[in-house]
């Protein structure tokens, strides 16, 4: 009935043992059903574990009721299906070793009081969960899997499962059901079979495979981040929820990553792999951010699109046959510079012809973006591609002295752009620089630009396109006064005269470690004047130190290669900066370069991982790494979290420390003050 029965002593039970309404039996020593029944009447009723033993819970009510494991210390969990199952008392509640077959099934809720902890890592015991997820205690479940299941209409809830190792499955069959994370998480594999899963306004993270089918949906919120560290592979939905700016999910797999039905209304995209290449497919994303470090950047896999806003904050996107196209509404282009841009073909489509659009073009290792102003607002989308190279006729028309690339029949090496359209508006174009080698704006008797002018290819000659310069040869812009025919799609820089000459450029400016030593070359197209080369490094890219000086070669219009040999370059990424000094004091800087100077490391250990203490740390060396090492532990945030000074010596390296005084969590394990990189580590503590 709806009374409490206490039991000191042990409970033995070979019939039945009926809990009422809201009846409790609380049995404070250890329990054994085997055989016998017990069953929940009614909507309530609680069973109160507090033995250290449970034998057996024999036939048990699955449809109603409350079991609460409650013993003050361990307690071994059984393994079966529970309506609502809860974790009280203090102490670690763990399932069986392994040996033992099945799972835990809860039909209902599950919850974990404070100061309790869960631990399923025992045996091969998953757990399944169709109701919400409470915890306000600690979770465990290496290399097990949690799934969220059943058939109810209602969203479910989850608090945070922070366990790296841990599998998902979301397998919600109603077409309402799903469940919702209440704090930030992280899991090995996930996979939504169906129904969906929202992470909330937190970060989420799935270090291997991330699983959409047809029937499932991710769901992100505005300010929730999901990190797919792993493959993504959707044909199902990604859903961008709630108002503001909306969600990100970053994809950091270098395995081709597909999105099935991806909301292209808000949201971003991140592309941030760092060990390799990566793929884009033809697909059409709200916002896109490449921030691909590894020197392949993003390649597109078919024509793609960007509806928002295009961000660079590392590498190239390289189009190849297929185009990137800025859709009417895209708002803005953030970010791109010589080592980030759109290496190939790039669109924007037009509805409005009041300002100059801006299409972020280069050819992988220089930034050329063209600005393009439509004649009319009629919907037109204008496509474009630089091409870094003479074109390959430098016949001119009435007018014009020279186009880019053939002043004075030298080899210099010119460029040129492609534009085409598909609409009836046509582009009135306008290039901008900062930096005379930047465009060849560079005069022989002085800095006026007034002899630059755009040309177009006419089939046989180039033909000057009336054009009004402004600024001079160090800042300034040239625009055609009218729109132009892009009939015949080839235009460059021209000049009128030979007072102009056209382009003075950095044809390259490359690096490579060998041997634990940078090799830097660069090539010039020209010279005019030039007294010494200046070579700088930095960290940073913003405190510089010189390295070394290259005397120059005058004025000639020969194509020069230059070599400069780095002997101590810094760990990891050292950026390098070349400039350009003129007899007459002026100096010019060219953009600058980064080249990894990794030394070898093998035999990395790190164990064990996940860990509860102590953690041990092996590896062997190439080289001595110096004084003043500092071994660091960082949380997600990058937030120092510990440090300890060690000695790396060449060879074999052995060091352990505790990790009593650090929360629960995922950190990173990085050095400071090593002559040569040494790669980061992932770290679990339990």
């Amino acid at each position: 009935k709806a009374r409490t029965v206490t039991v000191a002593g042990a409970t033995d039970i070979d019939g039945t043992l009926t809990i009422d309404g809201a009846g409790t039996y609380d049995a404070n020593n250890s329990f054994d059903a085997t055989g016998a029944t017990v069953q929940f009447t009614g909507s309530g009723g609680n069973l109160n574990l507090g033995g250290a033993t449970v034998t057996s819970l024999g036939t048990l009510s699955e449809g109603t009721g409350t079991v609460d494991y409650d013993y003050a210390g361990a307690q071994t969990i059984k393994l079966r299906t529970y309506y609502n199952l809860r974790m009280k008392g203090s102490g670690t509640k763990i399932t069986p070793t392994p040996g033992a077959t099945g799972g835990i099934t809860v039909s209902n809720d599950l919850t974990i009081d404070n100061g309790v902890t869960l631990d399923i890592a025992n045996g091969d015991d998953n757990l399944t969960i169709q109701g919400d997820f409470v915890n306000n205690g600690s979770f465990t479940g290496t290399d097990q899997t949690v799934t969220f299941s059943g058939a109810s209409s209602a969203g479910e809830t989850s608090s945070l499962i922070s366990d790296a190792s841990v599998d998902l499955i979301v397998d919600k069959t109603h077409s309402s059901g799903g469940v919702t994370f209440q704090g930030a998480s992280s899991f090995d594999n996930v996979t939504i079979t169906d129904g969906y899963l929202d992470i909330g306004a937190y970060t989420f993270t799935a270090d291997n495979t991330i699983s959409i089918a047809s029937a499932g949906t991710l769901k992100i919120p505005n300010n929730g981040t999901f990190n797919a560290d792993g493959q993504l592979t959707t044909s199902g939905t990604i859903d961008f929820t709630g108002s503001g700016s909306q969600g990100d999910l970053i994809c950091s797999s270098t395995s081709a990553n597909t999105f099935g039905t991806l909301d292209d209304a808000v949201g971003t995209v991140t592309f941030d792999a760092s060990s390799g290449g990566q793929t884009v497919p033809a697909e059409a994303f709200y916002n896109l951010t490449v921030n691909n470090t590894h020197s392949s950047g993003l390649t597109l896999g078919g024509n793609a699109s960007v509806a928002g806003t295009l961000t660079f904050t590392a590498g190239d996107i390289t189009t190849s046959t297929n185009v990137l196209t800025l859709g009417v509404n895209a708002s803005a282009v953030s970010g791109a510079t010589n080592d980030k841009h759109v290496n190939g073909f790039c669109a924007k489509t037009t509805a409005q012809n009041s300002a100059y659009y801006i299409l972020p073009i280069g050819n992988g290792s220089i930034y050329r973006p063209l600005q393009i102003k439509p004649s009319s607002t009629s919907n037109t989308t204008f496509t474009t591609k630089f091409f870094h190279s003479r074109y390959s006729d430098g016949t001119v028309g009435s007018g014009l002295d020279h186009v880019s690339g053939y002043y004075s029949g030298g080899d210099n090496s010119g460029y040129y752009y492609d534009i085409q359209k598909s609409g009836s508006a046509d582009p009135i174009l306008k290039l901008t620089w900062t930096n005379s080698n930047e465009y060849g704006t560079s005069s022989n008797n002085s800095i006026s630009v007034s002899d630059l002018v755009f040309a177009r290819w006419g089939g046989s000659q180039w033909e000057k396109v009336t054009s009004t310069p402004v600024g001079n040869s160090v800042s300034g812009n040239v625009y055609t006064n009218s729109s132009v025919s892009v009939t015949n799609r080839y235009f460059t820089l021209a000049s009128t005269s030979s007072n102009l000459y056209l382009p003075i450029d950095l044809v390259s400016f490359e690096g490579e470690c060998i041997n634990n030593q940078i090799q830097l070359e660069f090539v010039v197209a020209s010279q005019v004047n030039n007294e010494y080369f200046t070579i700088e490094r930095s960290k940073n890219l913003f405190d510089w130190i010189e390295i070394g000086h290259i005397t120059g070669g005058g004025t000639n219009n020969e194509e020069i290669s230059y070599n400069f040999e780095d002997l101590s370059p810094l760990s990891g990424e050292n950026y390098y900066r070349l400039s350009q000094t003129d007899i007459d004091g002026t100096t010019k800087f060219f953009h600058p370069i980064v080249v990894n100077c990794d030394s070898r490391v093998d035999n990395y250990n790190v164990f064990p991982n996940p860990t509860t203490n102590n953690i041990s740390i092996e590896f062997e060396l190439e080289y001595f790494q110096g004084d003043n090492i500092e071994l660091l532990l960082r949380d997600l945030k990058g937030t120092i979290i510990k440090s300890i000074t060690v000695n790396l010596e060449r060879g074999y390296n052995f060091f352990n420390f505790n990790l009593d005084d650090v929360p629960k969590g995922m950190y990173l394990l990085q050095y400071k003050g090593t002559k040569n990189h040494i790669p980061e580590k992932r770290l679990i503590k339990l």
